[in-house]
C-alpha cells in the first residue's frame, strides 16, 4: 500500500465523516425546534448535556487520530522517498572535484592566507566551476538543487574576487596569487578592504559547501556516493 492510498483512505474517511455529521445536523434540527421537545429538556436537562459532552469527546478523539495517521503517512512517503539516479550521478560527479576531505578543503578552512597562495591551491575551484558551467543541469530534488545553486553562486563569487584583487606571478616555477604590497595601495583602509572581501568570499564559499553536503546527506544522495571518491591531494 503506497502513501498516496493512505493519504487518499485518511481524506476520503475525513469527508464520510463530514458529511454525515451534516446529515444528522440536519435530521434532529426540527425535533430540537419543537414545542415538545423544549418542555422535555426543561426537566431532563441533564441528558443533552453528556450527550454533548461525549460526542465533543468523541470528536477530538477523531480529530486527534486523524492528525496521527496524517503524521504516520508524512513519516512513510519521508522514508519512501529515495534520490533519483541522475541526483546521485551528479553529486558524485560534483563532490569527487573536492570532497570534504580533500586538500583544497582543508586548506580554505585551516590554511587560507588571503593575500598570497599558490595557483595550484584554486585549480580544483576553478575545474568545479568549468564542470558547473559546461553542465547546468541542477538536481531534481529541490532542496538540494537550491543548495548547489548556492553553492555554485559563492564559488563563482570566490573565483572572481580573487581575480580581481590578486595579481598572478611566478616565484620558482610556481603560479602565485598575491595581492600588491600595502604601500602600493592609495591607502592602507583600501588593503584592508581588499584582503576582507577575499576572506569573505572564502567565507561564504565554505558555509555554502558545508551546507550543500547536510542537505545532500538529508536528500540521502550522499549514502549511495562511492567513498572511493574522496580522495586527498
Amino acid at each position: 500500500m503506497t502513501a498516496r492510498t493512505l493519504t487518499d483512505r485518511v481524506s476520503s474517511s475525513t469527508a464520510v465523516l463530514a458529511v454525515g455529521l451534516i446529515a444528522d445536523v440536519s435530521a434532529v434540527v426540527p425535533l430540537l425546534t419543537s414545542e415538545s421537545f423544549r418542555r422535555w429538556l426543561k426537566t431532563h436537562w441533564w441528558i443533552p448535556t453528556i450527550v454533548s459532552i461525549v460526542l465533543l469527546s468523541m470528536l477530538i478523539y477523531l480529530m486527534n487520530n486523524h492528525l496521527r495517521q496524517l503524521d504516520k503517512i508524512t513519516q512513510l512517503q519521508e522514508q519512501l522517498q529515495e534520490p533519483s539516479s541522475h541526483d546521485i550521478s551528479r553529486f558524485q560527479k560534483v563532490i569527487a572535484t573536492i570532497p570534504p576531505d580533500s586538500y583544497t578543503i582543508q586548506w580554505l578552512k585551516t590554511g587560507f592566507i588571503p593575500s598570497r597562495f599558490e595557483g595550484g591551491d584554486v585549480d580544483p575551484l576553478l575545474a568545479l566551476l568549468t564542470q558547473c558551467e559546461l553542465d547546468p543541469r541542477g538536481f531534481d530534488d529541490q532542496q538540494l538543487n537550491h543548495a548547489y545553486q548556492e553553492f555554485v553562486r559563492t564559488l563563482d563569487e570566490f573565483i572572481t574576487t580573487t581575480a580581481h584583487e590578486l595579481t598572478s606571478d611566478y616565484a620558482n616555477g610556481r603560479r602565485v596569487l598575491q595581492m600588491p604590497d600595502r604601500h602600493e595601495f592609495a591607502s592602507p583602509d583600501l588593503y584592508d578592504q581588499a584582503v576582507n572581501k577575499v576572506n569573505s568570499a572564502r567565507g561564504e564559499l565554505i558555509r555554502s559547501y558545508d551546507n550543500f553536503l547536510i542537505v545532500a546527506q538529508k536528500a540521502k544522495v550522499r549514502e549511495y556516493s562511492s567513498p572511493r571518491i574522496y580522495r586527498t591531494r
